[in-house]
This record gives C-alpha cells, structure tokens and sequence, in this order.
C-alpha cells in the first residue's frame, strides 16, 4: 500500500514551476531597479544607495569616431569629400592609425562606421554588445 502523507509527483513540480517563476520575476525586478548590470551582476550596494551608479557614456565613443572620420577624410583625401557618401568604418580608422580600439565600460570592443557627405556631414554608428546606434546597418560594417 501507498503511503499517502508525502508529496506526490505533481504537487512537486507545481512547486517547482511556482519556484522558478518566482525567481524571474525576482531577477526582472532586480534589474528595473538597477540593483543588476546588463550582465545580470550586482551592483555596489552602498553605490546604489548613494546614487553612484554610473552608466557608460557611449556619446563620448561616437564623437570619437567623428573626430577620427574628420581625420581620416583630411588625411587621405585632403580634405575633400567624394561625391555621395563615404562609409568609414572603425577598423580602417584604426588600421590607418585615425583611432584607437573602441571599448565600451566592461573593455569589451566595439564596431562601427562614419558615414560622411558633402550633404549631410558626418554620422556614427556604433555597435557594442549591449548598445547599437539607431540606424546602423551591418552590411556597411563590414
């Protein structure tokens, strides 16, 4: 005869499927707080409470890229930018020795591209593991 006291096969996975739920819900609520990073790590909690938490600014890799496109177009085409437009990406810049490696705030590398014109100037695109430029395309990238 069974024993009937205990818990059966499916009142434990019914716990287990609440547990694990409970758990996500946990962890998204961790990270709208900011108590995790983007890579599920936690923060300082004494750098949290004291408002010290601080976010990399990817706006200061893209003016980078800027200032070495602007460079690079002085550089090797004296100044004069072709007709249409010109796709610069971070590689050639830095093979060309325009730029140096771009990292983001983890030291992890980054990708990107300049497009310059005579009409609309000069745009950066930027593409790190947790961040893209709106409007970068991969093809432009290569």
């Amino acid at each position: 005869m069974l024993n009937k006291k205990g818990w059966g096969l499916w009142t434990f996975l019914l716990f287990l499927l609440i547990f694990i739920l409970c758990l996500l819900f946990s962890a998204w609520g961790f990270r709208k707080l900011g108590l995790l990073d983007e890579d599920w790590h936690f923060v300082n909690l004494s750098d949290f409470f004291s408002g010290n938490v601080v976010k990399f600014d990817y706006n200061v890799l893209e003016k980078k890229m800027l200032e070495s496109a602007e460079d690079y177009v002085k550089g090797e085409y004296n100044g004069e930018l072709p007709i249409g437009t010109l796709n610069i990406t971070v590689k050639t810049m830095i093979e060309k020795n325009y730029l140096d490696e771009l990292k983001d705030g983890k030291d992890r590398d980054c990708s990107g591209y300049v497009s310059a014109s005579k009409a609309d100037g000069y745009s950066s695109y930027l593409k790190c593991k947790n961040y893209t430029t709106s409007g970068y395309e991969k093809r432009k990238d290569a």
